[in-house]
């Protein structure tokens, strides 16, 4: 790939990340109930359909149509395929299945990576942490159960404001402080 095209593609791709984590930081409506429903927004599946969908049809097109000129062209086109495959369908998955539902009682997380969702009540969080490497939210039961929460989704605010309101006193806030320090630096 040439100095020019990298230049390029990293420059948008920081453009549109910033949209992205913009986006995120909408607030969500409470659901009638009164719960909240954290989750990824349209964009997040907006971006798995381009990256998996049509990134890949665009490249076996440009493929197919132009060929390989370069010794070594299979190869960036294969990996090219394969990274835009996988993040997007990534990105689709997280985007149609993942969801937290906070309610005055508890939390319930839909993964697409689990079968049954995860349920704990407010009073059964034991711990609650912040890992900036993998930009999410975790709550934790006294079981070791894991509910994640990752920094782009919507609703992230609100769960942390309900997070201080009902888990248990004794519970550390350090991974909420963390998180909140870093939105407020205007990161993720």
């Amino acid at each position: 790939m040439a100095i020019p095209t990298a230049a390029i593609s990293g420059v948008v791709t920081i453009a549109i990340l910033s949209w992205l984590f913009r986006l995120a930081r909408k607030p969500v409506p409470a659901l009638p109930d009164g719960s909240l429903l954290v989750r990824y927004g349209t964009w997040m599946i907006v971006v798995g359909v381009a990256c998996g969908v049509l990134m890949p049809l665009a490249l076996v097109t440009v493929a197919v149509t132009a060929g390989f000129r370069n010794a070594e062209d299979p190869y960036y086109f294969g990996g090219m395929l394969l990274f835009f495959a996988l993040l997007g369908w990534w990105a689709l998955l997280e985007g149609l299945k993942r969801r937290v539902v906070a309610t005055d009682s508890g939390l319930v997380a839909h993964s697409p990576w689990r079968g049954e969702p995860v349920r704990f009540a407010w009073a059964q969080v034991a711990r609650i942490t912040f890992s900036p490497v993998a930009g999410q939210l975790v709550f934790a039961d006294r079981a070791g159960e894991k509910i994640r929460v990752g920094t782009m989704m919507s609703g992230l605010d609100q769960l942390i404001a309900a997070a201080r309101r009902h888990a248990p006193a004794e519970v550390p806030r350090d991974g909420l402080a963390k998180l909140e320090e870093r939105r407020a630096r205007g990161g993720l």
